[in-house]
């Protein structure tokens, strides 16, 4: 139910209550401690894991945003909301 709007590099999110919040993209640190994908795309970390291997992670770029389980080897980054 949220407005999602690029920004050129992340998201606005917009909840039908009217806040919204700023994802920008981040882009993600590999397994081997590459760093890719800033300013074209993010993965952000829940805090929820699903085992020791993997964890919800939101993905997002310019034109796909998806929920899935991911590798936890990788660096995503974690917007703290309250």
């Amino acid at each position: 139910e949220c407005e999602w709007i690029w920004l050129g590099n992340g998201y606005k999110v917009t909840g039908p209550n009217g806040e919204s919040i700023i994802l920008p993209a981040a882009g993600c640190r590999g397994c081997y401690g590459d760093v890719r994908g800033v300013g074209t795309y993010s993965h952000y970390r829940s805090s929820t894991p699903i085992d020791s291997d993997f964890a919800w992670d939101l993905y997002f770029d310019l034109s796909v945003v998806n929920v899935d389980n991911y590798g936890r080897c990788i660096g995503q980054s974690v917007r703290l909301v309250q």
